[in-house]
């Protein structure tokens, strides 16, 4: 469930996520502690049931890193079929907008909840 709701964000606001030279940031986007990683901040709220409300930690790596794989297809989907992003350069464009949309989008604040279901489980040990 985490995974179609990032990746309706992911749809939804495609500027926030992905490389473009020209970045159209809707007015609360400024209020995000990073606005340069403002897709990586939204996605986080996404992955913390991901992370942390699984049953082990190796099934919290596997539920990112498919959410990861997945969550960015619509995305592509929606960006290979806007008429603006129809060229010949559109294949490599969608290899580098996955790339960021999978890496910086869901693996990398992915990595950062999974630190901290580590900590959390470490203290809660000690």
């Amino acid at each position: 469930m985490s995974a179609v709701a990032l990746a309706v964000a992911m749809v939804a606001w495609f500027d926030l996520f992905a490389f473009s030279k020209v970045v159209y940031m809707p007015r609360w986007a400024a209020f995000l502690p990073m606005p340069p990683f403002a897709g990586a901040v939204i996605a986080i709220p996404f992955l913390i049931p991901i992370a942390f409300f699984s049953h082990s930690l190796r099934a919290a790596r596997l539920g990112i890193l498919w959410t990861a794989a997945l969550a960015p297809v619509p995305a592509m989907v929606v960006y290979a079929l806007t008429p603006l992003h129809q060229h010949s350069g559109l294949p490599l464009n969608l290899l580098v907008q996955y790339s960021l949309l999978a890496l910086i989008g869901c693996l990398l604040p992915g990595a950062v909840m999974l630190g901290f279901r580590m900590v959390v489980g470490r203290i809660k040990r000690s």
